[in-house]
């Protein structure tokens, strides 16, 4: 799978310089170059190739999530693996639930500027099935769907968003940020089922 970011590779600010300041950056350089001059004759800008990008990581994530909830067994959704590693890594629904928490703090930040952490309803109680789930990520994604209908175009992602800590950032740099953090507990709760069931009984990326 490929990221916006990759950590062994680019760093954020660098990559975030290259795609906002060139609309076209994920197009072959044909396509790049076409999609160039056919904008030098229009005087609207319109392109969504940076928000399509990010639409898809996203969409990906919440596919992978909610897979995750599907192969792993009911009665293991919340067993940590510390009999088999020694350790206490997270459930993989903590992991799942935590992941998609991220997106839904960022994307009612920008919708409607609420930043309450999903923490007190996506508790181990409440989300107790693996259908209760699959249900919240539901909700996570048409949250960030509504987002994403809010982006016109491209430069949108440029303008700056103030953040619960009273710090601004621009929308591209939040939807990165949030991208990191929910694949890290897709990573963890990949590595959390492949312990509890064996490496060939959970799903591959």
């Amino acid at each position: 799978m490929t990221y916006l970011t990759h950590p062994n590779t680019f760093g954020v600010g660098l990559l975030m310089r290259q795609v906002c300041y060139c609309p076209n950056f994920f197009l072959p350089d044909g396509q790049r170059r076409a999609a160039q001059m056919s904008k030098s004759d229009s005087p609207v800008h319109d392109d969504r190739t940076l928000i399509a990008a990010y639409d898809r990581e996203f969409a990906q994530l919440h596919f992978r999530f909610s897979e995750l909830i599907k192969s792993t067994p009911e009665k293991a959704l919340y067993q940590q693996a510390a009999a088999l590693t020694g350790r206490l890594p997270p459930s993989v629904a903590e992991c799942v639930v935590r992941g998609a928490g991220v997106i839904e703090q960022s994307c009612g930040g920008i919708t409607a500027n609420l930043w309450d952490d999903p923490f007190e309803w996506t508790l181990p109680e409440t989300l107790a099935t693996a259908t209760l789930i699959l249900e919240y990520l539901d909700e996570v994604a048409t949250t960030r769907q509504q987002a994403f209908l809010s982006f016109k175009c491209d430069a949108d992602l440029l303008k700056e968003i103030m953040l619960p800590s009273g710090e601004s950032q621009t929308l591209a740099d939040l939807l990165t940020v949030t991208l990191e953090q929910a694949a890290k507990y897709r990573d963890q709760a990949e590595t959390t089922l492949a312990v509890l069931t064996g490496p060939a009984d959970s799903c591959s990326r």
